[in-house]
């Protein structure tokens, strides 16, 4: 059975506990439940906390404007030019929320929340945040270590290319895209070592092996063997004009 959200009321301290959830408190992210009249019915402590909001302030049921507003002083939201604005955007999620709607807020103090809108069954709103940062900062610093690590091997003459255990290409520098007249666009799709390996077959000739090039090299990559393949030199390779 769905419970109204207007269903809880409180006043005072004793409305602390009356607003808690124990589902609620079991959910890490913080969780804020508001009635079809924009009143705050329920909410978790990991809410209370990751605001720095007075439980006993949100067991009074403020509303949501109001909530906003607290919020704003606080500057526990991003900085917006046209506030009037960002409240109507805020109010239209009790009015036309036919689905979630997901945004990442970037607040004054260097955190980054996932804020989730969820239309409540009985009317109303379900807000959900989620803190971000340290997910979003590892993800800097992973494309900042990419970034240098792919303008060390651009610098290289030799053509380099890296594929993953799944048989895909993972990393290429200028000189491997420009031998084989890859693309940065056809490079970044993480072709498969059999594309890869084929156009390799296709530009190399007088091969003395039975195997050709590309059997070999695509199951040196997929079988994970430690298998060095013969180098190939200029002499092997069919006049190729880079464009």
């Amino acid at each position: 059975m769905t419970t109204s959200p207007e269903s809880t009321s409180s006043t005072g301290p004793a409305g602390v506990d009356s607003l808690r959830d124990p589902v609620l408190e079991a959910v890490s992210a913080g969780v804020a439940v508001f009635d079809s009249g924009r009143r705050l019915r329920r909410f978790n402590a990991a809410f209370a906390d990751l605001f720095g909001l007075d439980p006993a302030w949100l067991a009074g049921g403020p509303d949501f404007l109001n909530l906003i507003e607290r919020l704003r002083e606080r500057r526990m939201l991003p900085e917006e030019a046209d506030i009037r604005a960002f409240r109507t955007r805020q109010l239209a999620l009790f009015q036309n929320l036919a689905a979630p709607r997901s945004e990442l807020l970037h607040l004054p103090d260097g955190r980054t929340l996932r804020h989730t809108a969820h239309r409540h069954p009985a009317g109303g709103v379900i807000l959900v945040y989620e803190d971000q940062t340290r997910r979003y900062a590892l993800e800097r610093e992973h494309n900042a270590q990419n970034a240098v690590r792919q303008a060390t091997i651009d610098s290289l003459q030799d053509g380099i290319a890296a594929f993953g255990s799944d048989g895909r290409l993972k990393l290429a520098n200028l000189a491997f895209a420009g031998l084989w007249g890859f693309s940065r666009d056809e490079l970044a799709q993480e072709p498969h070592i059999a594309h890869v390996a084929a156009l390799l077959n296709d530009r190399l000739t007088d091969d003395p092996d039975h195997r050709p090039h590309s059997e070999r090299l695509t199951g040196a990559v997929l079988e994970r063997r430690q298998q060095r393949l013969r180098p190939v030199s200029y002499t092997h390779l069919r006049a190729h004009e880079t464009k």
